[in-house]
């Protein structure tokens, strides 16, 4: 991507190559060209790169400053690990993260991806991501907007396999419109627990 910065600096997989300009002699580590310099156009250019990453629940919170670092929104997904034939084992994640990909890139956020390893390990009720105190994950596939802030609102019951394609790309795309816009997003199924009371609901 080229920029607009007298420099003429090109960013290629977030690598900076540098062109001869009456602004700037030579190559990036000319001292015609401070360091500095780099570094706040590193800083600057980051914001409007979008990030996909997968990673293991057991170290997505030191990712989390990267993922704050890349364009907005910002969106973290817990999903299944993989089987053995390398597919999610969890079908309803099978069915609802490449419609999340799709959706959340789409928009020109960021999009991280969190495993909770395998079926063997979600079965755990003591799951460390199951109890969590900030941001726990009852179900997968779990979708947070997340901000400096940390997590907000986030959404899972909808994202079933029992749903159509139009339906789940419906839902994935009212929360992340909603969530972008600062609004809190709240599911069908989670509104018609609250309406009851706590209760119960027709489609839980």
């Amino acid at each position: 991507m080229s920029s607009s910065l007298p420099s003429s600096i090109l960013f290629m997989g977030g690598k900076c190559e540098c062109r001869p300009h009456r602004y700037h002699a030579g190559a990036c580590g000319d001292p015609g060209f401070p360091r500095q310099a780099h570094r706040w156009l590193a800083a600057v250019t980051s914001i409007w790169r979008k990030l996909h990453r997968v990673v293991h629940h057991s170290e997505y919170k030191s990712v989390l400053p990267e993922l704050l670092d890349h364009a907005e929104p910002h969106f973290v997904a817990f999903t299944s690990g993989l089987n053995s034939e390398g597919r999610p084992w969890c079908p309803d994640c099978s069915a609802a993260m490449p419609i999340i990909r799709e959706v959340v890139l789409g928009a020109g956020g960021s999009l991280l991806e969190v495993s909770v390893g395998t079926r063997a390990d979600w079965a755990d009720r003591q799951h460390p991501m199951r109890v969590d105190p900030q941001c726990p994950v009852r179900y997968v596939p779990t979708l947070y907007h997340w901000s400096t802030e940390g997590c907000g609102s986030s959404v899972s019951n909808p994202l079933s396999s029992d749903e159509t394609e139009e339906n789940l790309r419906l839902t994935v795309a009212k929360f992340v419109q909603q969530t972008a816009a600062g609004q809190r997003y709240v599911d069908r199924l989670t509104r018609e627990i609250i309406q009851s009371g706590g209760k119960g609901c027709g489609g839980c």
